[in-house]
């Protein structure tokens, strides 16, 4: 992780004000490499806007290079970042699978050519669970059930700013099953009743670590906000630095932390910021549709147009 303050040697940030990451795209250059960050790939701005891997879609578009950023043309295009799922069938064996496209709606599937119906941001199917930004869990394990909860409190935040409402009334999540511990057990693992778990192997939204403070008080909390912090974690102790970079966090209506999701660098956690705001914009994401699949036939959760 790049420092860019150093709270003991003040003097130590002093030239990072010369620092100008902010380009024509509204994204900031990674302070590591100096390329252009979007959250699943690097662009060179030094390459005519050339992205540094194939674009995951380029079969579609045969006529444009794979590494090209808005096909050569970033004045008039914007190439958003988020796709959704839908449901394909093989014509041969009938066989059904759910895979992830860059439309995000069945009209926009159509006029493109593409076989298959659409779904929503996520599915539900049995215990797998398709998740917001692209990843197949377990419903059965708690880090399954985590990326749900996490998922779910922000497709609520999305909704509350496309409604203009007040984000400090948008309702708590539970988030109360993803441990079984019971009180007997937390309070064996910490006199306090808290517990942090580390999930350092779950990769939400590109994040580097995953927190979770496990009590048997209150396991109710939402999205504080879009701006990623580096201040310590609220908790009934005081502040705690365990969790480290530049981090988003689930609150309880305490204050306290409850979950957070953190990132090693400015560049990388903005990413994650610039998804989540891509999706409040209509013309990208027309729908927050989610789907569950019960008894072989896709039911409709919740739809936020």
């Amino acid at each position: 992780m790049s420092i860019l303050i150093d709270k003991a040697n003040p003097q130590k940030h002093t030239n990072c004000s010369l620092f100008l990451p902010h380009t024509f795209t509204g994204k900031e250059k990674d302070e590591e490499t100096g390329y252009g960050y979007f959250g699943a790939r690097y662009m060179d701005y030094e390459l005519m806007t050339m992205w540094l891997s194939v674009d995951p879609m380029a079969d579609k578009y045969p006529s444009i290079s794979p590494y090209a950023y808005c096909a050569w043309n970033p004045v008039k295009l914007v190439d958003p970042d988020g796709r959704d799922w839908y449901e394909y069938t093989d014509k041969e064996t009938g066989k059904k699978e759910i895979r992830w496209t860059d439309y995000h709606s069945q009209k926009q599937m159509d006029e493109n050519d593409v076989d298959g119906r659409y779904l929503g941001v996520t599915v539900e199917d049995g215990d797998k669970y398709y998740s917001l930004f692209g990843t197949t869990e377990n419903l059965k394990t708690p880090a399954g059930y985590l990326v749900q909860a996490l998922d779910r409190e922000i497709i609520k935040y999305v909704r509350c700013n496309r409604m203009g409402e007040d984000p400090n009334k948008i309702e708590y999540g539970d988030f109360s099953n993803i441990y079984n511990f019971d009180r007997q057990t937390i309070l064996g693992m910490n006199m306090g009743g808290i517990n942090v778990h580390n999930e350092s192997d779950l990769q939400y939204a590109g994040a580097d670590n995953v927190h979770v403070m496990v009590n048997d008080v209150d396991m109710n909390g939402r999205l504080e906000s879009l701006t990623p912090t580096t201040k310590p974690l609220a908790g009934p102790n005081g502040g705690d630095n365990r969790v480290v970079g530049f981090r988003f966090n689930v609150n309880r209506k305490d204050g306290y932390s409850l979950v957070t999701f953190s990132y090693g660098t400015k560049a990388k956690a903005n990413a994650f910021t610039d998804r989540v705001q891509a999706m409040m914009k209509k013309g990208v994401y027309p729908t927050l549709k989610q789907m569950k699949h019960v008894n072989g036939r896709f039911h409709q959760i919740t739809r936020y147009d």
